[in-house]
């Protein structure tokens, strides 16, 4: 009798799963959703990873981006709408023909990290068994069902009072774990220094004049220093301005005009050879910061320091003081403050310290500075928490903003009742008016808190109601018109104190995208909106509490060693 061998059986192995992520916006968004992706293929090898992205972005790009994504799709809006009849048929043509190549593999989630309309239409067009970010139904109803999506698009659109990076927003979105191992820049002789003195508006850019003044600052007191200046073929006219200032013509040898002259992956390489980043915020300096380049960004006009610059420890930032800083792009400006606000001497004697010693200390720019110039600028260094999160430490003794003590608390809110992390941050030190802020504000965070009560009970009534044996149909429509009336009130209370529209704007959005198939589905999703926004308030009360306490305790002497936490 002859035996008969076993066929080995193998299980089959998991079909790779493919996710698309969708940016249409510039060059640094670009970069930082490369970040992204970089961090999310590490923490999985079973994914695919594409990139939907617009071609004239994405092209200068190619040569990093191809090193992370599996595929790139690009797209042109003139070529989507160009064809042979320039009829709709053929553009719609076009589209259909764009769309199967980005779906001609099964696409299980895709995200959309743009919180553009034509991103949201473009997503809502591709197939794809999941979506997350800005999307729309058959109606077009706008649809974000993700927490993080909504906290961008009510967050990061609708107030300057975000606390965090960017890439941080986009990893909580994705789902992708904060690294421990934490992008940090080189140490040693800061010689070699790049400067991109440019930006897309004239509100985001130091005038040339203070450019010139600070290279030759930098040149005259240090014989071994070489400046390397880059930017676009549209910063020609203005490179040749700065370069024909008197006072650098000697210094010429020592000046490399790279102006116009090298495409984005040239300067990449250029950054093999560099030591410092000097620069308003620019993709350039995201680029710095992929080679670990130390980096110092001006940040004026509407950037928003904490959201957008190089993401890596020991990155300083220099921003003005100016109360309406940063401003909306929309608002009009004609006195630019905000530029006069940072002196090229701060900027100077920053620089200078990197250069000698590799990191700022503020005893010593304290002594080489006077206090009229230090007293207008803020100077930050950027460190991680212990949770992975990017965040801006200041530097200088200054009273912080208003704002920045309400991002701090907001920070520490978000992270504990979105992702259940604790995080922590020093107490600020207050002065009069921003203690007299807090104190106004606790009393509308109670407001608050009291009107998502209100919510829930009336919420509650309709459940009631509709469940019972006969429904009375005149009471529901009573309880709901309170429901729009405690909604109104809470916009209202916002409008009198911005600091509650991070949790007005946050609320609306999630109430405007609750789930359920019936009414009681809906009322029970409506009834959990209002408990979460009690919730927030509870915490944000809770906070504001703490930090008035110790205001009074210490009569506004900082205490270092005290963490304010949930």
């Amino acid at each position: 009798m002859e035996a008969k061998n076993k066929e080995t059986t193998h299980s089959p192995e998991p079909a790779e799963k493919t996710i698309c992520l969708v940016q249409l916006t510039r060059l640094g968004d670009l970069i930082q959703t490369m970040q992204v992706a970089k961090k999310l293929k590490a923490s999985r090898k079973d994914i695919r990873v594409t990139l939907v992205a617009r071609k004239r972005f994405a092209d200068p790009l190619r040569f990093i981006l191809e090193n992370v994504f599996d595929e790139i799709f690009t797209i042109d809006y003139n070529l989507l709408t160009n064809n042979e009849s320039s009829t709709l048929d053929g553009t719609l043509d076009n589209i259909d023909s764009f769309l199967n190549k980005v779906s001609e593999k099964p696409i299980s989630a895709l995200v959309n990290l743009s919180f553009s309309k034509p991103s949201g239409y473009l997503s809502t067009l591709i197939k794809a068994e999941f979506k997350l970010g800005v999307h729309y139904d058959n109606n077009s109803n706008l649809i974000v069902d993700d927490n993080w999506s909504q906290f961008v698009y009510s967050n990061v659109l609708g107030n300057n009072l975000n606390p965090f990076n960017l890439i941080d927003l986009y990893s909580n979105i994705i789902g992708v774990e904060k690294e421990s191992d934490l992008p940090l820049a080189k140490k040693g002789t800061q010689k070699r220094i790049l400067i991109h003195p440019f930006a897309s508006l004239s509100r985001k850019r130091w005038k040339i004049s203070k450019w010139s003044e600070l290279i030759y600052k930098l040149l005259k007191d240090d014989p071994e220093v070489t400046v390397n200046i880059v930017g676009g073929k549209e910063d020609v006219s203005d490179v040749h301005v700065l370069l024909k200032n008197p006072i650098l013509k000697e210094f010429s040898p020592r000046i490399k005009n790279h102006v116009g002259t090298k495409s984005i992956e040239n300067i990449y390489d250029l950054l093999d050879n560099i030591d410092l980043f000097i620069g308003h915020d620019s993709m350039v300096g995201h680029l710095a910061s992929l080679k670990q380049v130390q980096t110092i960004t001006v940040s004026l006009g509407s950037v928003r320091p904490g959201e957008t610059t190089p993401y890596q420890a020991g990155a300083y930032v220099l921003s003005p003081r100016t109360k309406c800083f940063p401003c909306q792009p929309t608002e009009k400006c004609e006195l630019f403050q905000c530029h006069s606000d940072i002196s090229y001497q701060v900027a100077y004697s920053v620089v200078e310290q990197i250069i000698n010693n590799g990191e700022v200390d503020m005893n010593v720019l304290s002594k080489n500075i006077s206090s009229f110039h230090l007293s207008s600028v803020n100077i930050h260094r950027a460190c991680f928490s212990s949770n992975g999160y990017y965040r801006l430490e200041s530097m200088t003794q200054n009273v912080p903003d208003v704002k920045d003590v309400f991002r701090e608390m907001y920070r520490i809110t978000w992270a504990f009742l979105l992702e259940d992390k604790d995080e922590s941050a020093p107490y600020p030190h207050l002065n009069q008016a921003s203690h007299q802020t807090l104190l106004n504000s606790i009393q509308s965070f109670q407001h608050l808190f009291e009107l998502s009560e209100f919510g829930k009970k009336y919420t509650k009534y309709i459940l009631q109601e509709v469940t019972a044996e006969t429904p009375d149909i005149a009471k529901i429509k009573e309880f709901s018109k309170k429901i729009d009336e405690i909604d109104h009130l809470k916009q209202m209370l916002a409008t009198t104190n911005p600091f509650l529209s991070p949790i007005t704007d946050f609320y609306r959005m999630k109430k405007g995208n609750i789930k359920g198939e019936n009414i009681v589905q809906l009322t029970e999703s409506s009834y959990l909106v209002y408990d979460e926004c009690s919730s927030v308030c509870s915490v944000m009360y809770e906070l504001v509490e703490k930090v008035i306490a110790e205001y009074k305790i210490k009569s506004g002497v900082k205490s270092p060693n005290k963490q304010i936490n949930v």
